[in-house]
């Protein structure tokens, strides 16, 4: 993982009750971003957050293409990417 991020709306109140939704954001050439979305029983979002992962070779310690065979895999969870408050 290279990089996390989450934004918090609303305290959960109620934590027996809450969807936690992850889809592919983004693939790139390297990494690729999963998108978080939680939620409540009546569709109240909580939060929202994003991780991007990056393929690794562990043989020459540096980040390595993305196979196609995992790209395929990615590419079958692929959803709208999130809107975040920009910071600054």
């Amino acid at each position: 993982m290279a990089s996390a991020r989450c934004e918090f709306k609303k305290p959960i109140r109620d934590e027996r009750r809450i969807t936690v939704s992850v889809w592919v954001s983004r693939i790139g050439d390297r990494s690729w971003d999963l998108d978080y979305s939680i939620r409540g029983p009546r569709g109240v979002q909580y939060a929202v957050g994003r991780t991007t992962q990056v393929a690794y070779d562990y043989k020459t310690r540096t980040a390595a293409k993305i196979s196609g065979k995992l790209r395929r895999g990615l590419a079958k969870y692929v959803g709208p990417p999130l809107k975040f408050r920009e910071t600054g």
